[in-house]
């Protein structure tokens, strides 16, 4: 007798356990579209034209896998190039009429993005290259003020701090840069591309009859 009661509560339990997680399903509700994105996270999204013209755009509350930017606040810019970011702030080549230097932005207390500080370059062609390393070590390359030296700027104050000279590399060529591609940082050890060459109507490239990478020590 004892076994055989044994046996129907064992039958009964797992009848209840069955019961109870068929209802448990029943009663999920799926997740809306989106839920599972960092609610904490701003989304940057540069948006350009065929022109390169267009607009910045800051979402932190209407984040979704796809997003309809139609009505959305932006940061209109003449040119959506060379877009880059340490920390809450943005940083992008030119300003936002496209005045030649580095363009320093922010987010205002709606979380839309907004104008900072602007670093003019002395050339009037695109040939902007920058590296915002840490809120204070940043460098840029501007030919008028010498095409194999490495400008310095503060990334905070947004002003020129020094620079680079790179001149003892010079061959003599018509054309010669230090930077003018690449500028990157790794262990204390600024990486800069060094271009020797001569460059063609039209272009804004040298042509190189040699290009090779060096490094200076920080």
């Amino acid at each position: 007798m004892k076994r055989n009661k044994f046996c129907v509560m064992m039958i009964g339990l797992s009848a209840l356990m069955v019961f109870g997680s068929c209802s448990k399903d029943n009663d999920v509700e799926p997740a809306p579209p989106g839920g599972d994105l960092p609610a904490n996270e701003t989304w940057i999204i540069y948006n350009a034209n065929a022109n390169w013209s267009g607009g910045i755009y800051a979402l932190k509350d209407k984040k979704a896998r796809e997003i309809n930017l139609s009505g959305m606040p932006f940061f209109q810019v003449s040119s959506s190039l060379g877009g880059s970011v340490l920390g809450k702030t943005l940083y992008k080549v030119n300003s936002a009429s496209n005045a030649q230097g580095i363009l320093k932005l922010g987010l205002n207390s709606a979380g839309n993005v907004t104008e900072d500080k602007f670093l003019p370059s002395l050339s009037s062609a695109y040939i902007s290259n920058y590296l915002v390393a840490s809120p204070t070590e940043g460098y840029y390359w501007d030919d008028v003020r010498g095409g194999l030296k490495v400008q310095k700027f503060n990334p905070t104050t947004m002003e020129r701090t020094g620079e680079i000279d790179f001149s003892s590399l010079s061959e003599g060529l018509p054309n010669e840069s230090a930077g003018q591609l690449i500028l990157a940082k790794r262990d204390d050890k600024l990486y800069v591309d060094l271009l020797l060459g001569t460059k063609q109507a039209g272009d804004w490239q040298v042509s190189t009859k040699k290009q090779r990478s060096c490094s200076s020590g920080l």
